[in-house]
């Protein structure tokens, strides 16, 4: 898909969307808030990308999209699919997911679950386990009555995989490549329940209602080894520097590898204890009526969100290891220095909104006018035990949209559209003066598949000078401006043959001139062919081959350090026959090593390695 690319940490799943890095995702419709660490897609039917700022439909969301993952429901008829899946990485998976109906078929049900014990590409455990199920009931053909229930639990490495770099972010030959600056354990436990309750009714035969209820609880316990400065002697024990933050100058030269004797990794022991408890709700009104010659396709909602989280950090000291030569301890508190309490806080989010959408139809449908509206109402408590200081924020905004659609043909149309949102900030600048939220807003014109944007996000925070009293000056007058193309296309010019391309062109930039962080600047593309068999002795085999190119990127937010540009290939074959498929994927088919995402100037993380997964499916 065009205008996405992932960044960050390979396990986090984060990504950015037309120029902005995008921190929320949405379940059906719903906000969640949950991560996507804790996700799977064993329950998820398909994802859904809805680019810009769709405030109208989703509230406070990120400017350059946002993505709906669309839970599985009870679908017609019986059927039932096992899969089993092995690869490299230690990797072995299962998932079963089974749908029949009951009663004439007025009860439905679906079920599915997974299974997974693998390691992440750099040793550390990657392993889910997930239960989910759903029932609807059709007590008349006007109404629906569902409920939903999901457990998920996973056990990841979030180790980040970060190497020493030069101040090109171009990694050192002489370490191996299985080796980071960070110790080989740093995992995270997730533990999520999820209860849903939902009813649909048609109220007559232009419009429906429907009314939904999400209770969701994530328990996270987080324990990883975090460095906090890095010395470098030479053979002879002279000290040459330490690492330097963001910002500074490198420290040390790497062209003369020999020259190190050792280096030397302070580090800290930390663990977080984090609690999420949300309920999240929602009615909406949809119909079709005639209006002043037109036909119109109208919806409202009211929703509301309230949520607690609870986030305890401690922290254990260490004296420095040699990097060069480590020595690991299957129990560091017994070496550790006393353990310290850095963060204890609670805080509880309460929010309110109201919108609605009207399409309006002109012109034997030729003409199609958008208008919307949306007001988001938040307040937030927070309470931090260590210092025993109280903090509350309250936050409003509205969201609009205006569009535009003329069909020049049955295949051909423009589009015009112009979007808003906002994001609640909270907080002071350095007199003590709250914030304001943060404000989006996205135009836009498209020709079929191909589309001209641009956005611009109001009232960034900038940081200024370190005043007398130590405090930094902090001011909002920032805007973040993104101006880009890009176009999606498929071609098929024989049955057996396909072709999709995405591509896309985008510069991110803030008052100042600075990239923004993590997105790639300039050209970005993603190419995908496969290529069917479809009669013959191999009838039902099948090829892919994709190429995804990630063009440079600023490494951290002072744009101090580049992130060179890379290109993945990406492997796909298989054989289907009958109720039957067997499908290799390989992920990195070459096995190239690249810069996934930086940390400073002196520390990068690098992408996954090449990764080869089997599956076998069958259906009955």
């Amino acid at each position: 898909v065009s205008g996405v690319t992932y960044s960050g940490n390979p396990m986090s799943g984060s990504y950015t969307i037309r120029g902005y890095q995008s921190t929320q995702t949405y379940r059906d419709g719903l906000r969640d808030y949950f991560g996507v660490m804790s996700d799977d897609s064993f329950s998820t039917e398909r994802m859904e990308l809805i680019k810009g700022p769709e405030g109208v439909l989703f509230g406070s969301i990120d400017v350059g999209g946002v993505l709906n993952r669309v839970s599985k429901i009870a679908m017609p008829g019986q059927f039932t699919t096992v899969s089993v899946g092995a690869g490299n990485n230690s990797f072995i998976r299962s998932e079963i997911d089974h749908n029949q109906n009951f009663a004439d078929e007025t009860v439905g049900v679906r079920l599915a679950g997974v299974w997974q014990d693998a390691e992440t590409y750099v040793g550390g455990p990657y392993d889910r386990t997930g239960l989910f199920g759903y029932v609807s009931w059709r007590p008349t053909s006007a109404t629906t009555v569902w409920t939903r229930f999901e457990h998920r639990t996973s056990n990841i490495d979030v180790t980040q995989s970060t190497y020493f770099t030069n101040s090109l972010s171009q990694l050192p030959t002489f370490l191996p490549r299985d080796i980071t600056s960070e110790e080989p354990w740093s995992n995270a436990d997730f533990r999520l329940n999820t209860y849903e309750l939902g009813l649909k009714h048609q109220l007559n035969s232009n419009w429906s209602a429907r009314a939904v209820a999400r209770l969701s609880a994530l328990d996270k316990y987080e324990e990883r080894l975090i460095k906090t400065r890095i010395e470098f002697f030479d053979r002879n024990g002279v000290y040459l520097g330490r690492e330097i933050p963001s910002g500074g100058r490198p420290a040390v030269n790497f062209n003369d590898n020999e020259n190190f004797g050792s280096i030397l990794m302070g580090r800290q022991r930390y663990i977080n204890e984090n609690y999420n408890g949300g309920l999240v709700g929602a009615f909406d009104l949809a119909g079709d009526f005639e209006l002043f010659g037109m036909n119109h396709k109208f919806f409202t909602y009211l929703g509301a969100e309230t949520v607690r989280t609870e986030n305890k950090t401690t922290v254990f000291s260490y004296s420095s290891f040699d990097f060069l030569a480590p020595v690991y301890n299957d129990t560091p508190e017994s070496n550790s220095g006393p353990a310290s309490v850095s963060g204890d806080t609670i805080a509880d989010t309460t929010n309110l909104n109201i919108g609605m959408q009207d399409n309006m139809y002109l012109f034997d449908d030729r003409l199609i006018f958008s208008a919307g509206a949306r007001y988001d109402y938040s307040i937030s408590d927070v309470y931090n035990a260590v210092g025993n200081r109280y903090s509350d924020d309250e936050n409003s905004g509205w969201s609009s949209k205006l569009g535009l659609v003329g069909k020049v043909t049955n295949d051909v149309s423009l589009y015009y559209n112009y979007t808003t949102t906002f994001l609640a900030q909270g907080g002071v600048d350095h007199n003590n003066r709250p914030f304001d939220n943060l404000e989006g807003v996205m135009e836009g014109t498209f020709t079929g598949t191909a589309s001209y944007f641009g956005s611009r996000l109001k009232n960034q925070i900038l940081s200024g000078d370190t005043l007398p009293d130590g405090t930094q000056e902090q001011v909002q007058l920032g805007v973040n401006k993104t101006d880009g193309w890009e176009t999606d296309l498929r071609w098929q010019p024989i049955p057996a043959w396909s072709l999709l391309v995405g591509y896309g062109d985008l510069t991110s930039l803030n008052d100042e001139g600075i990239r923004i962080r993590h997105v790639p600047q300039g050209p970005n593309y993603q190419i995908f062919s496969k290529y069917d068999f479809l009669k013959g002795p191999i009838k039902g085999l099948y090829v892919g081959l994709g190429y995804v190119y990630t063009n440079e990127r600023s490494g951290d937010n002072s744009d101090s350090f580049n992130l060179p540009s890379h290109g993945v290939y990406d492997l796909l074959a298989g054989y289907q026959r009958d109720n039957w498929r067997l499908q290799l994927n390989i992920k990195n088919l070459t096995d190239e090593i690249y810069i996934a995402t930086g940390g400073s100037p002196r520390r990068s993380v690098v992408g996954e390695y090449r990764n080869i997964r089997m599956t076998f499916t069958y259906t009955f």
